[in-house]
């Protein structure tokens, strides 16, 4: 993968438009990972993907539903609960 600083991608951005219909490219700033340019073609392949996966999602909640493998309102408000709570616990160390 090409990877350029962030000036690099600021001085070079015809290079960088460029060499992003070949693959991915990273921009880094201060040595890490900041953004990535992508083509068109690998941004739509990559939003084709999510929108499979999440009717892929919705198809399972509707079988479980159809099958009667559902949890009570209340049961799910309490788990989510308790895990905002363990992660505040976390959070404050």
């Amino acid at each position: 993968m090409k990877t350029y600083s962030a000036t690099e991608a600021k001085n070079k951005f015809g290079q960088l438009l460029d060499d992003a219909q070949r693959g991915p490219v990273r921009i880094e700033k201060h040595g890490r990972a900041s953004s990535y340019l992508v083509s068109q073609a690998d941004y739509d392949a990559l939003e084709a993907q999510k929108v499979r996966e999440l009717r892929e999602m919705l198809a399972e909640s509707q079988r479980d539903y159809e099958a009667g493998r559902t949890v009570p309102m209340e049961q799910v408000h309490a788990e989510v609960r308790a895990m905002l709570e363990q992660a505040k616990r976390d959070a404050e160390g």
